[in-house]
């Protein structure tokens, strides 16, 4: 991934887009890749906290510094206005700077629904998709030596924020997985 690209993993649960995105961050930290692994209702929740406490604006740099930022599991919860709006400051903040990947189990389209408004949807979106890939994974969550044999050993990451040193991912092998 090179300045501000994006990789959206998009499926039903169990297909592999976690692990997927886990790998390819795990992959980019071995490239000496500054990278952020987060699920999305923690980020929404560290940003409301932040919000809260008057420090946003401090949380919305220190989150726009990894090279790539990846969120996992957008969409399993509905994100309230505000979680849509915060979270739409920090993609505008990283966007065409750093890289974001993105897994949800749900279709562009129903972005509206996830975040409780069309308007902030598209909006993020926009800025997403202008440098990215779309991946949609089928039943990679059986077939997870696939990415193993890509990537290297992979073990889960829990939930919550995790920091790492991480590498860019290549493109040319989420295209492959289509």
């Amino acid at each position: 991934m090179h300045g501000g690209d994006n990789v959206l993993l998009l499926g039903p649960p169990g297909v592999g887009k976690s692990h997927l995105a886990v790998a390819l961050g795990l992959k980019a930290c071995e490239q000496g890749v500054r990278t952020l692994f987060v699920t999305a209702t923690a980020l929404i929740a560290t940003l409301g906290k932040a919000l809260g406490e008057g420090r946003l604006e401090e949380r919305l740099k220190l989150l726009s510094q990894p090279q790539l930022l990846i969120v996992d599991e957008t969409g399993y919860l509905p994100i309230d206005r505000q979680g849509a709006s915060l979270f739409f400051q920090l993609v505008s903040r990283r966007y065409e700077r750093g890289s974001i990947i993105i897994t949800s189990n749900q279709s562009l389209g129903a972005w509206g629904e996830v975040f409780g408004d069309q308007v902030v949807a598209s909006a993020i979106l926009d800025r997403l998709l202008h440098h990215s890939i779309t991946v949609r994974p089928h039943g990679l969550g059986s077939n997870r030596e696939v990415i193993t044999k890509w990537t290297g050993s992979c073990p889960r990451v829990g939930s919550g924020i995790t920091f790492v040193e991480a590498i860019p991912t290549r493109p040319e092998m989420a295209r492959n997985v289509q």
